[in-house]
């Protein structure tokens, strides 16, 4: 049975505007993905504590830095206070924004607990709120029974730090070090010259992250920032890179 040869390029001319479309497609959520990540980052590189209040008492549950404790604990002493001395005045809303101090401040009221991000400026994306928000729930839901009964003992709440990490990208913020050997079996040319910038990097500086280590790399490879994060990542999950604290 022959097909009419109408029929035919009526068909060819749709399976083309289709791909067309695809790739139009393609193309818009590959620069959506790279502004989400460099909003992302940027927020990242503002944040500077994540804390976990108990809800009343204001006791500290939890706390991570990303500076330097000590710069900073006049101000998160003063700030716990003046969050626990508001008391019911921030507990209507699950969510509140403040600034304290020049420092912009997210709180998120949980069931029983009080998740605080302190930041050096105004973020400029919903990345903080959101990861917050999952990083209380997924806390309370970890230890519901010990939040009930609880008895003081803040210890056990330091093994969150895995929630924290997986909530906020914290392998964005925290310095990296390099791992290879100079074998070079088993990796492609992208890996390689990646790996290479960062032992230079290694060289010229005491520490660095990813996203620095990216944006070296881009001076020379024309590849999307998304593009070189999922290959750094890859390589960092290879054992090639070890995240480290900055504290």
């Amino acid at each position: 049975m022959m097909i009419d040869k109408f029929f035919l390029i009526f068909l060819i001319t749709l399976y083309s505007i289709i791909n067309i479309n695809i790739l139009f497609k393609g193309r818009k959520e590959r620069k959506f993905s790279e502004k989400v990540l460099k909003e992302k980052i940027i927020d990242l590189n503002n944040l500077k504590h994540v804390l976990v209040l108990q809800n009343g008492s204001g006791l500290k549950l939890f706390s991570q830095s990303f500076c330097s404790q000590e710069f900073y604990s006049d101000i998160l002493s003063g700030l716990i206070e003046a969050i626990t001395m508001m008391g019911e005045k921030i507990s209507g809303e699950k969510l509140r924004r403040l600034t304290y101090e020049n420092h912009q401040v997210i709180i998120f009221d949980g069931k029983h607990v009080k998740g605080i991000c302190v930041l050096s400026d105004v973020p400029v994306s919903n990345f903080l709120i959101d990861a917050l928000t999952v990083f209380i729930k997924k806390f309370e839901g970890r230890y519901a029974g010990t939040l009930m009964d609880w008895r003081g003992t803040v210890n056990i709440f330091n093994s969150a730090i895995d929630l924290l990490d997986e909530a906020f990208s914290t392998y964005l913020l925290y310095p990296i070090s390099l791992m290879w050997n100079g074998n070079e079996e088993n990796l492609s040319k992208t890996e390689l010259f990646i790996l290479k910038c960062s032992k230079k990097l290694s060289e010229a500086y005491k520490s660095y992250t990813i996203p620095n280590l990216v944006d070296e790399v881009k001076k020379n490879l024309k590849k999307s920032d998304v593009e070189l994060l999922n290959i750094v990542n890859e390589l960092l999950e290879r054992g090639y890179f070890i995240p480290t604290t900055c504290i």
